[in-house]
């Protein structure tokens, strides 16, 4: 598996929490797409906390709402 996001606004609202999470190299540098849904990035809630390993990336701890 490769080039994968942490996550991805379904619906509005949508939230995702990683908390100490060890996050491997397949995970993409951005952290979150927004699924070309502009509207959803008012309202969606996306966080990162303490994760670890080669995906981890403070850039992205949180983001709320997604840019």
């Amino acid at each position: 598996m490769k080039n994968v996001y942490l996550s991805r606004p379904w619906r509005p609202f949508a939230q995702a929490v990683f908390i100490h999470c060890d996050l491997g190299k397949h995970i993409l540098p951005v952290g979150w797409h927004n699924w070309n849904k502009k509207d959803a990035e008012k309202t969606v809630f996306y966080a990162e906390y303490d994760s670890y390993g080669p995906g981890a990336n403070l850039k992205h701890a949180l983001l709320s709402p997604i840019s």
